[in-house]
């Protein structure tokens, strides 16, 4: 059975970022375990809502949540986390479809307040960015 629809988004959006200059491959799915692996994007899924439904094809729009972390001297963090959010939104932007023929649109919904982080002398800095990813799939689909 093929993998859920959402997780081929979410994997979409992982081969998206990896290999993107400032950020490499520090891009996960799932929480960093230490702020070693920064910068860094961490993905997680949001919610869902359906926004058409009929006999024929049901549409819905998943949430995806980047949770950007930065790690840099005190007067760099914030333009660190901005730029690392350019290359993404440049990425994502690039093929607003991911790549996938039922996804029709991705846009960016919001970013949040950034978090200060104290560890010792380096100033950490995370900030969610949520998109929202429009799909389209039949209405029986079982993978959807």
């Amino acid at each position: 059975m093929a993998d859920h629809r959402v997780i081929a988004v979410l994997e979409a959006f992982k081969t998206a970022y990896e290999g993107l200059p400032i950020v490499g491959d520090n891009v996960f799915t799932g929480r960093i375990e230490d702020f070693e692996n920064t910068p860094s994007h961490s993905l997680f899924l949001g919610g869902a809502d359906v926004e058409n439904q009929n006999n024929a094809f049901v549409d819905q729009v998943q949430l995806i949540r980047d949770e950007v972390t930065v790690v840099g001297k005190e007067h760099e963090v914030d333009a660190l986390l901005m730029n690392v959010h350019r290359d993404a939104y440049a990425a994502i932007m690039a093929d607003p479809t991911l790549g996938l023929d039922y996804v029709q649109d991705t846009m960016l919904q919001s970013m949040s307040e950034p978090d200060y982080i104290e560890d010792g002398n380096r100033p950490i800095l995370s900030a969610v960015f949520t998109w929202r990813v429009h799909y389209r799939h039949s209405y029986t689909d079982t993978s959807a």
